[in-house]
């Protein structure tokens, strides 16, 4: 087996810049409209932040005393041990004061025009310079952005990173040196399986990623 040099230079993807920029924009509009703990059960998710970042353990699940976080505190971990380590400065002892749930919300009713609210909010501890659980939800909400922003920009290999690295692929002693296109599918056995990426629908059923150089 003899080893070659694999190199797979790509291309700028204008597609992807898009997506994010866009990603980005509806993400920030989103975080500035929305008030603290009024985003989709972010009244229950930041309480698990609050729970490891004061207590540096997991958050129980209890059914006699579920405590703010509810059932979201059977989550997945990660997430939440980031954002505490991102507030692990903040004094948050104010969220049972930031967290004065509205009772008679009317949640999930659009014909409702009134009394929507999540929680009650006091405009004074809410306004800049931020501080305490306020402060927090404030660093936590970008963040959150930046992880998604992460996610969407790994769903595509880094187009301005290239793979040049030693490889173990078996090539014939007769195989010439030189640039080969490097093309995938996806098989099953003999059988070619259908399948375009989203953002490229005109393409074939062999998508090419780059090009092999082959060195002696």
């Amino acid at each position: 087996m003899t080893e070659r040099l694999v190199s797979c230079p790509f291309k700028f993807n204008r597609a992807l810049v898009i997506i994010l920029l866009a990603y980005l924009l509806l993400g920030v509009s989103y975080l500035l409209v929305t008030p603290p703990l009024e985003s989709s059960d972010e009244y229950k998710h930041y309480p698990v932040v609050k729970y490891m970042q004061t207590e540096h353990s997991l958050a129980v699940l209890d059914p006699e005393n579920p405590g703010m976080w509810l059932q979201e505190g059977a989550q997945p971990p990660l997430y939440y041990l980031l954002m505490a380590g991102l507030t692990s400065w903040i004094n948050t002892s104010d969220l049972p004061k930031v967290h004065h749930k509205n009772l008679y919300a009317f949640i999930g009713n659009p014909n409702q025009i009134r009394n929507k609210n999540l929680v009650i909010h006091d405009p004074a501890r809410e306004q800049f310079p931020w501080q305490g659980t306020i402060l927090a939800i404030n660093l936590i909400r970008p963040a959150s952005i930046g992880l998604g922003l992460g996610t969407i920009w790994l769903t595509i290999w880094p187009t301005n990173m290239p793979i040049a690295e030693p490889t173990s692929l078996y090539f014939r002693p007769e195989f010439e040196p030189g640039r080969y296109q490097l093309r995938w599918r996806l098989a099953n056995g003999s059988q070619v399986i259908g399948g375009r990426p989203f953002w490229r629908p005109w393409a074939g059923d062999a998508n090419v990623l780059g090009e092999i150089r082959v060195k002696p």
